[in-house]
């Protein structure tokens, strides 16, 4: 493999004294950090992912989106945890879109912008496969890319305008062949979405949760400011952000009933949001507190589905987390766009 020089990891361990938020969240002392960060020369990160301990993969791009004449997205991997970083696929003439993604059996299906504006940007379906070291583009340009979830090994995606006017769900197959338009009954206005290999869930801006599973839609309406999903069983985990009247926190929905509870979440967090990083073992969410008029930055996570929280307080210049987040046991990968790098935690 060839060795991108472009590419550095340094690595330090520090040292953290937490103070406990309430009783039923206890702090890590030690963290081991490493810090993935590259040059210009490298462009921007928009995507990390770890599939073991060792072998991980990065994307990233040159040039801007719309305005510069040259851009190329990168695909780098690493074989010895991020020691060392190599180029593996490219593509020239697109700039991968780093908030509209998703990964599925080590593909990554998103959008791709060659830098044209309709009444939207105009984007094109994409499949990036890690492991074998190919992409594929469709030629047809989608006017407004959204989401992009995995149901039944279907590849969808949310545009916001195509053919008519409408919002509506394509669907593909894993090879991004065969597009027709998917199920219309979810809703058109999506703030966050959580699928596994057989259920969907969607928190909408009207903070409404719909839920599908085995074709059979159940639609739920949450009292909170909802940001983030995650479903774990036949249960959904949805962070919320807080206001005058209450702190931020998490709630632990059942799925197929209007039963929900709010979780003894930490205090003091005005920012609540779940990670796209979380799996079925952990939930992982990134939040914000005001302190003396500065925003604090942590990672607040549990193991035990809510029932007891840990906590990582993130000193500078660790801020500006991204949603772009993976783990991968036992470690996290975070984004900071302060500094256009990559942060790895140890979550215990």
């Amino acid at each position: 493999m060839k060795i991108n020089n472009n590419i550095i990891i340094l690595s330090l361990e520090t040292m953290l004294l937490l103070s406990v938020a309430c009783c039923n969240c206890s702090c890590l002392g030690r963290s081991h950090y490493q810090t993935i960060s590259h040059n210009k020369l490298s462009g921007e990160t928009d995507f990390i992912y770890f599939t073991s301990v060792d072998t991980g993969y990065m994307i990233t791009h040159i040039g801007d989106h719309l305005y510069d004449s040259i851009r190329c997205t990168y695909v780098h991997q690493t074989v010895d945890g991020g020691a060392c970083w190599g180029k593996v696929d490219s593509i020239p003439g697109f700039c991968f879109r780093k908030y509209s993604y998703t990964t599925h059996k080590n593909i990554v299906y998103g959008y791709m912008d060659n830098g044209t504006l309709d009444e939207y940007w105009n984007s094109y379906l994409c499949l990036i496969d890690l492991k074998k070291h190919r992409h594929k583009v469709r030629d047809e340009a989608i006017n407004g890319p959204g989401d992009v979830f995995v149901l039944n090994d279907s590849i969808h995606f949310y545009v916001y305008k195509y053919k008519k006017n409408v919002r509506p769900i394509l669907r593909l197959d894993d090879e991004l062949n065969n597009l027709f338009c998917g199920n219309d009954t979810l809703p058109k206005s999506i703030k966050n979405i959580s699928y596994n290999d057989s259920s969907l869930a969607i928190i909408t801006y009207d903070n409404k949760m719909y839920f599908l599973q085995s074709d059979k839609m159940s639609e739920h309406q949450i009292d909170k400011d909802c940001n983030g999903i995650l479903i774990s069983g036949n249960d959904c985990f949805i962070s919320y952000w807080g206001n005058k009247e209450h702190d931020g926190g998490v709630i632990r929905h059942d799925c197929l009933s209007d039963y929900y509870d709010i979780l003894d979440f930490p205090n003091g967090y005005e920012v609540v949001e779940i990670l796209k990083a979380n799996n079925d073992s952990v939930i992982i969410t990134r939040t914000k507190k005001d302190v003396c008029g500065w925003f604090s930055d942590d990672i607040v996570y549990s193991t035990d589905k809510g029932n007891t929280w840990k906590k990582i307080h993130l000193p500078d210049p660790i801020t500006s987390i991204e949603e772009n987040s993976c783990y991968c046991a036992p470690y996290l990968y975070i984004e900071s766009t302060l500094f256009n790098e990559i942060y790895k935690l140890r979550i215990e």
